[in-house]
């Protein structure tokens, strides 16, 4: 499983407004962290609907980690971006597989899915935050 680009630019930006308290205007965000004002602008979108970040507008306005946004997983970042993990086509309860009847790969990757999205829910912005930084 490999995160998207988009899941790794939001968690930047999660990380960033968690340690440095107060708005930050989106102009500033996508300078400091290097990501395309165009897309860090729908990011901060999804997760002004998902209620992780506020957001005001004007003068003095920004974008800041609500209260949610304090105890967020990653597999909320996650889900909110990229939708629930699915590592295969017939994970999705929607799409009927013609082998579902005699499939012996879908109980696997179920498990697997399973450990991924535990493992997933055990890490919070905050767990990220708190690790050793690693020199480079």
């Amino acid at each position: 499983m490999k995160l998207t680009k988009s899941v790794d630019f939001t968690l930047r930006m999660l990380i960033y407004l968690a340690t440095n308290p107060g708005s930050k205007t989106t102009p500033s965000l996508s300078e400091e962290l290097k990501v395309p004002y165009n897309h860090l602008i729908k990011l901060v979108q999804r997760l002004a609907q998902a209620d992780i970040v506020t957001t005001k507008q004007g003068k003095y306005g920004g974008v800041q980690l609500s209260e949610k946004g304090q105890t967020i997983t990653v597999k909320d970042v996650v889900d909110v971006i990229d939708g629930p993990t699915q590592l295969t086509v017939c994970m999705d309860v929607v799409t009927t597989c013609e082998m579902s009847c005699d499939c012996q790969l879908k109980p696997a990757i179920s498990v697997i899915q399973d450990r991924i999205n535990s493992v997933l829910s055990d890490v919070t912005l905050q767990d990220i935050i708190d690790q050793p930084k690693v020199s480079v």
